[in-house]
């Protein structure tokens, strides 16, 4: 299998049938993003993409080639596994690449993939909060993140009251 990763550091915190991370220092874990399937709405974690001249694509950057050459080539092969870890091959008009990446955590980069948590909300610490807010994507966390379907968070974790009112929010699916 050769799905590729990014590595973060902080918490996974498990809520429900969803999670959230909490970016500090705690431990360093595994991000891989999936494409969702138009018709089905699977999930895809790409390993490789052919383009129609054959040149093929691998690793991250496949994610960077999406978003610059995707609308140019939509005959591209995208090769790939479901989180079952089943083999699939796709042309990447059969891809709804205008949704964000979904993005699944992994505590070691061996767990498998369907023992990966999908990710609803990311909480960058902020003590001393009021309140949690929603704001942007930081920069800081590159493109691929930015790209993916996640609330982003200031929030003081330490605060009971601030961390209640994530977990509840974050178990909730996005259009309640």
């Amino acid at each position: 299998m050769a799905v590729p990763f990014e590595v973060i550091y902080g918490r996974l915190v498990v809520v429900n049938q969803g999670a959230l991370l909490l970016l500090d220092q705690t431990q360093k874990l595994y991000l891989r993003f999936a494409l969702t399937e138009l018709n089905s709405g699977g999930h895809v974690f790409p390993e490789s993409i052919l383009d129609d001249w054959g040149k093929e694509i691998k690793n991250l950057a496949i994610y960077d080639w999406l978003r610059e050459n995707a609308i140019h080539f939509p005959r591209a092969e995208l090769f790939g596994c479901h989180p079952d870890e089943i083999p699939v091959q796709r042309f990447l008009r059969e891809l709804d690449l205008t949704r964000g990446h979904v993005c699944y955590v992994y505590r070691t980069t061996t767990d498998p993939l369907k023992n990966g948590f999908v990710v609803s909300d990311v909480v960058l610490p902020e003590e001393g909060a009021v309140e949690p807010r929603i704001i942007l994507a930081p920069n800081k966390f590159g493109a691929i993140m930015q790209a993916a379907e996640l609330r982003w968070w200031l929030a003081d974790w330490e605060d009971e009251r601030q961390r209640v009112h994530l977990e509840k929010y974050s178990s909730k699916p996005e259009n309640d």
